[in-house]
């Protein structure tokens, strides 16, 4: 009976849209629709079409969205990790019954990997039985259902669609299971961090993300990288042939995000942001939290012993080709990373502010890279001198 009740809950929701309307009820009785697209403490704002309406929070009584169901089932998967199918098929629920119908679906492939024969995971998929096992359907044709131990071919890959993103990739399930479902968390990690200072949106087209499992169906591009963000079509494409690594997996994600901040953004910044990011995130311990010693030291160690660092000036200038050029790269990587640590955190925080407000004026087209100073309300050696000396500092410590 509880098998067939949890039947009934998945169809019952699986019925509603893959993403459905947030909904805000106010003090005075008016109920409002569409997309919540930012929301802090004082502020929310709606978007119903092309149009957008802001609302003071202490106006509000009432708020369904998905980011805030989202959220729940990211701290239900972090607080308790599914170790068993029943757990996998529990999370599903939650997720369906919020309108969460992709983390559904991927929670559900977590129930089948500890459980391949569970009839409820296999319906929630829309997988029908038949004597040979399980079938799923592709176009018009229903082929069998396997689970892979290892790689497939990219024609077979895997497909997940979460709220923000669409995975793709021919590794086993598991990988892609658990990718599907901390690339979710990271997004959750880089809004919580930059999405209030920076007045950030929440995105609602699904990000396209591609991960394969050797160079046989990988894209190379002519400078020979083996993972990359494909800037022309918003798309990260990273290629595992000799392991997964974990930084540059969220390294690249960053640069996707950022994509969306600013239509061309300065090269130290999308690196430095992106490096900074990757760092909270290479260890699968760490999960994005605010982690003190989460810090790259090497990049700090590089800046401190260069003979001849760039200046200020001429990191400030450099282009995304810069940074991939074979040339002292290292030393570039470094010197944008430890630059954007230092804006953060440096100093007990003095440029923090100004940082964000430089990144702002970025986002609406009203800042130029070289208004960086004027924004931190500084002078360049003073700015020089003190990032110099933290790196040393940081690379010690």
């Amino acid at each position: 009976m509880v098998t067939a009740a949890l039947l009934a809950c998945l169809a019952a929701a699986h019925s509603q849209p893959q993403r459905p309307m947030d909904a805000i009820e106010l003090k005075d009785g008016t109920r409002l629709e569409g997309r919540l697209v930012f929301e802090d403490e004082r502020l929310l704002i709606l978007r119903s079409g092309e149009a957008e309406r802001e609302l003071r929070t202490e106006d509000v009584a009432y708020v369904r969205s998905v980011p805030r169901n989202l959220s729940a089932a990211l701290d239900l998967y972090l607080r308790e990790p599914p170790l068993h199918d029943w757990q996998w098929l529990g999370l599903s629920w939650f997720c369906e019954s919020r309108g969460l119908t992709g983390e559904a679906e991927v929670c559900a492939l977590g129930a089948l990997l500890k459980n391949p024969a569970s009839s409820v995971a296999h319906r929630l998929l829309h997988h029908e039985p038949s004597p040979s096992g399980w079938q799923f359907r592709q176009g018009d044709r229903w082929l069998p259902f396997v689970i892979d131990a290892e790689r497939r071919r990219w024609s077979d890959a895997w497909e997940l669609d979460t709220t923000h993103y669409a995975l793709r990739t021919n590794l086993p399930l598991e990988t892609a299971v658990r990718t599907a479902l901390e690339l979710e968390l990271f997004y959750r990690s880089f809004m919580s961090q930059f999405g209030t200072p920076l007045k950030l949106h929440e995105i609602l087209a699904p990000l396209t993300f591609q991960m394969h499992a050797d160079r046989a169906s990988f894209p190379e591009i002519a400078s020979g990288r083996g993972s990359y963000f494909d800037r022309e079509q918003r798309r990260v494409l990273i290629n595992t042939q000799g392991g997964l690594v974990r930084s540059l997996l969220f390294h690249e994600a960053t640069h996707q995000l950022l994509a969306g901040l600013a239509t061309s953004l300065p090269a130290w910044v999308d690196e430095g942001l992106s490096e900074y990011c990757s760092s909270l995130w290479a260890s699968e311990a760490v999960r994005g939290r605010q982690f003190p010693n989460a810090i790259l030291k090497y990049h700090f160690a590089t800046v401190a012993k260069a003979e001849k660092p760039y200046s200020l000036e001429k990191l400030l200038a450099m282009s995304s080709g810069d940074f991939i050029a074979s040339k002292n790269a290292e030393l570039k990587y470094a010197q944008a990373y430890s630059l954007v640590y230092f804006c953060l955190h440096g100093e007990d925080g003095v440029y923090r502010n100004g940082f964000f407000h430089f990144l702002r004026g970025l986002s609406r087209g009203k800042t130029k890279a070289s208004d960086l100073l004027d924004a931190l309300d500084v002078s360049e050696p003073k700015l020089m001198n003190g990032w110099l000396a933290y790196a040393a500092q940081r690379s010690s410590a």
